[in-house]
């Protein structure tokens, strides 16, 4: 984040809470600057120094929360601490050729679908405008496409989710309205984790319920992916997701906080039952509000 960006949103926090956004605004400061300071330092380990041939990556699931919900798994030191910041690390200064990237993060905008083998932004099509986010349908449809295709010698598969905003099914796993947070039909997108910083959630317990029940949700899908493809098939996540830990909310760009940057690495051996018939999406690019997407999903200070 710029100097620029800090004082926009500084400036934000403060006509938002008022004094009471002052200690936040300094710990974003020194957490800034640490991160700065040490982020030369912590390399991470590409997922490309691994064995797979088709990667799950979870946005923003901590090792925690996958241990809870799914069971017990290896973890690795990311090379991110955001999404950015992980996909430049990843695929930057190396020959993708071989790669199909198939994702519902917007950042994929950065990469031109030269760099890959094949670039499927579902985000660009299979955004749900009420859930202000990817669903992992569209994305598990067209995983087990292009991995039946045989195409490719690795197919990577980046799902939102367990990432803000919460939307498992009400009626099922403690679904919590993105409008309470500032979400769909609000002025303002601000993240979960911007509002417990200021004081307006105090309702940690419920937060923490619904970020795991996303998992829950997620995961349905992933395990549905993992019974109609062949090869190793392995789980991670491009960061995890800070929960007060050192007072940081969230996923901070350069963050050495282990509740960020440690990330699960779970592996599979799957073979395709053939079960399922993956639904035909129309891939056609639907939007080209990029921004929007981004505050939908919380980031309010990409500029």
């Amino acid at each position: 984040m710029s100097l620029s960006d800090f004082v926009d949103k500084s400036q934000d926090w403060y006509a938002r809470a008022g004094l009471r956004a002052v200690p936040q605004i300094g710990l974003d400061l020194a957490h800034s600057a640490i991160s700065r300071v040490t982020s030369p330092f912590i390399s991470g380990e590409s997922v490309y120094q691994r064995e797979w041939d088709i990667l799950v990556v979870l946005d923003a699931c901590r090792v925690d929360m996958y241990e809870d919900v799914v069971g017990e798994c290896d973890s690795v030191w990311s090379v991110g601490g955001a999404s950015p910041e992980w996909l430049t690390n990843t695929f930057e200064s190396r020959d993708n050729s071989d790669t199909a990237y198939i994702t519902g993060n917007p950042f994929s905008r950065e990469y031109h679908a030269s760099q890959f083998g094949m670039l499927d932004e579902v985000w660009q099509y299979g955004w749900d405008d009420q859930l202000g986010t990817v669903p992992p349908e569209p994305i598990t449809d067209r995983g087990i496409s292009v991995a039946r295709e045989q195409a490719y010698e690795r197919v990577i598969l980046h799902y939102m989710q367990p990432h803000y905003p919460f939307i498992a099914e009400e009626d099922t796993i403690g679904y919590i309205d993105r409008s309470a947070f500032g979400g769909v039909g609000e002025d303002t997108n601000e993240d979960i984790w911007t509002s417990i910083k200021l004081g307006e959630t105090t309702d940690i317990e419920k937060i923490r319920s619904a970020y795991w029940d996303n998992l829950r949700y997620v995961f349905d899908y992933v395990e549905l992916l993992m019974e109609n493809v062949d090869g190793t098939v392995v789980v991670t996540a491009d960061h995890g997701n800070a929960l007060g830990e050192f007072g940081i909310w969230g996923h901070p760009v350069g963050t050495p906080v282990p509740e960020v940057r440690r990330v699960p690495w779970d592996v599979y051996y799957c073979n395709d039952s053939r079960e399922y018939s993956p639904k035909e999406w129309d891939t056609r690019q639907s939007t080209t509000d990029v921004k929007q997407r981004l505050a939908d999903l919380g980031y309010v200070n990409e500029r």
